[in-house]
């Protein structure tokens, strides 16, 4: 299958800010399960516009990293389509609490 791009990297990111993501393909896809990382992670296929929507929520800073104002995170969408292969997309991001 053909995504324009299997990764994206959102840069800066706050807690509690719902972000959105796009993966664009070029073409009809016939997917029929996604499962993602976390469960911060939902994603949505429009197939009539060839564009999956990845709305990425990344709530508050975990309990074992409220020492620190930032930390890295990456998270990966699977996508499973009719003919039993896949694709991994994935994207990061700089969480910042302040």
């Amino acid at each position: 299958m053909k995504w324009e791009s299997k990764h994206i990297d959102l840069g800066v990111v706050k807690t509690n800010k719902k972000v959105t993501i796009n993966f664009y393909t070029n073409e009809y896809l016939d997917i029929v399960n996604m499962t993602v990382s976390c469960g911060c992670t939902k994603p949505k296929y429009i197939s009539e516009e060839r564009r999956l929507e990845v709305i990425y929520n990344p709530g508050s800073v975990p309990i074992h990293l409220r020492h620190t104002e930032k930390f890295s995170t990456n998270k990966s969408i699977t996508v499973w389509y009719g003919n039993g292969t896949k694709d991994v997309l994935s994207f990061s991001a700089l969480i910042v609490s302040k």
